[in-house]
């Protein structure tokens, strides 16, 4: 673990002295070089979790800063992100570039997941050094420190905002609104069944690798408001899963890859009861392959018209959607994504 002190968050308010150099190390604790003597709140830790051997990377240098995502951006949207400059003047600030993930998107924390009230006080330095920059008001930073969310979670507020997935795991995404947070739980790309009279068939996933998403709002199936995903780009993969065993009757070619600028499509296997004697105990498998993965966002008391009434572009023909295991976590991440949306959309 490596220290360092800084003395603001504001990029209008950098000096030589909140330059810090990170590189290979797995955390840093930052303290604040203001704070008041015998004060609790001295440091807050950053980790490097999400690179590879859990380190910074080489030539990690420069300022950590504060990042506000603009309106119609909810005021909680806020994260602290590191700006690697040539050198210690700040400068070089604007002409610097942030530190990404091996992904390609920024290295982050969300303003809701920095610090937490423990016994009825937060404790850490960070949102007082935000309060003291001016960069946060009193009331958003209460509003975050009540929010359960936790440091390394994927936090989106938009519609259109990417975030990175694992091809063979399920994935967390908080949405954020304004006052509420909700979170879902998915996993598109693992082959799902249905018990159909006999033991359901593996959930495992096809495919190996990592793709950059993000959900967007569509009309499917008569519902106006309908939550997609698509895939923007692969960072790695796709590539088969030697682990993962064809069902019965079906082919490579019954599971493909959802390709770079597609929808995703879930791949769905079923287990049917035996029709007659002679198939006996024999599993019988029935496919419903590529359906689009979406989720719907009821207008109770809305009719719907004509053009909602019908299926448009590649959700056009879909039998049956995905569900969530819990229909109202669709609901409220859709209301929240729709609430941050602009007036005019």
């Amino acid at each position: 673990m490596r220290n360092a002190e800084i003395g603001t968050l504001d990029p209008a308010k950098l000096t030589r002295e909140d330059h810090i150099d990170i590189s290979g190390t797995q955390c840093v604790r930052v303290s604040d070089r203001y704070r008041p003597d015998g004060d609790a709140r001295i440091s807050a830790q950053l980790s490097a979790v999400e690179f590879p051997h859990a380190l910074f990377p080489p030539h990690t240098a420069g300022f950590l800063y504060y990042y506000q995502h603009p309106p119609p951006a909810p005021p909680c949207a806020g994260e602290i992100r590191f700006r690697i400059t040539p050198n210690v003047d700040p400068v070089g600030f604007p002409a610097g570039r942030d530190l990404t993930l091996p992904s390609g998107l920024p290295w982050h924390r969300p303003l809701i997941g920095l610090e937490k009230k423990r016994l009825g006080r937060v404790r850490g330095m960070l949102y007082p050094m935000l309060q003291r920059d001016g960069l946060v008001s009193p009331e958003v930073l209460a509003l975050a420190s009540n929010l359960k969310v936790t440091a390394h979670s994927t936090v989106i507020h938009s519609f259109g905002q990417p975030f990175e997935m694992a091809l063979n795991s399920r994935k967390t995404i908080t949405i954020l609104g304004r006052k509420e947070v909700a979170k879902l739980t998915l996993r598109p790309f693992i082959l799902r069944s249905e018990r159909r009279g006999l033991a359901a068939v593996q959930q495992t996933a096809p495919y190996l690798g990592t793709a950059i998403c993000h959900f967007q709002r569509t009309v499917s199936l008569g519902w106006r408001d309908t939550l997609s995903l698509r895939v923007e780009k692969y960072v790695e993969g796709p590539t088969r899963n030697p682990d993962f065993v064809l069902p019965r009757g079906t082919t490579w070619a019954d599971f493909p890859p959802a390709q770079a600028g597609e929808l995703v499509r879930l791949h769905t296997y079923y287990m049917l009861k035996p029709r007659s004697k002679e198939v006996g105990e024999r599993e019988v498998g029935g496919r419903d392959m590529q359906r689009p993965f979406w989720l719907r966002y009821s207008h109770r008391g809305e009719s719907k018209t004509e053009a909602e009434e019908e299926c448009e572009g590649e959700t056009k023909g879909v039998r049956r959607p995905f569900w969530l295991r819990y229909s109202h976590q669709g609901n409220m991440a859709l209301r929240l994504l729709l609430e941050n949306e602009p007036p005019d959309s």
